[in-house]
């Protein structure tokens, strides 16, 4: 992906530690890539970072989406080579295998879940949005 933006600040010069109530001496981030998918908002991404400890201090809960959760959802043409790719990586907890959801928007398309190194959300779906 290409990267858009990359900012790393600590000042109030966007009043993003106002915003999300953060210490002024905090660093947050703000990345903006796009990918080489088609038409608006398709094919990237917004990435928003700050120190775990001002976010989200409890365990991530692989039964659950707790508070501070986000979960960050790839495509891919072969949901069972990124299935084995992933899941072979010591990296990665395995949340579910790959599957047909049975809610919009996935277009009848198999979709798997699992946590990354950091207990990240991840989701990896055929097909995208109907």
């Amino acid at each position: 992906m290409t990267p858009i933006l990359t900012s790393r600040f600590r000042d109030n010069k966007f009043r993003w530690h106002e915003l999300f109530n953060l210490s002024w001496e905090a660093e947050a981030s703000l990345d903006i890539l796009k990918g080489d998918a088609s038409d608006t908002g398709l094919g990237g991404i917004e990435m928003q970072g700050y120190d775990a400890a001002l976010i989200d201090t409890d365990k991530a809960d692989p039964q659950l989406f707790d508070g501070g959760t986000c979960m960050l959802t790839y495509a891919t043409h072969d949901s069972d080579a990124a299935y084995a790719a992933i899941s072979a990586s010591p990296l990665a907890k395995m949340m579910s295998v790959p599957q047909v959801p049975a809610a919009k928007p996935y277009k009848k398309g198999r979709s798997f879940t699992f946590l990354g190194p950091d207990q990240e959300y991840f989701e990896i779906c055929e097909s995208m949005w109907a």
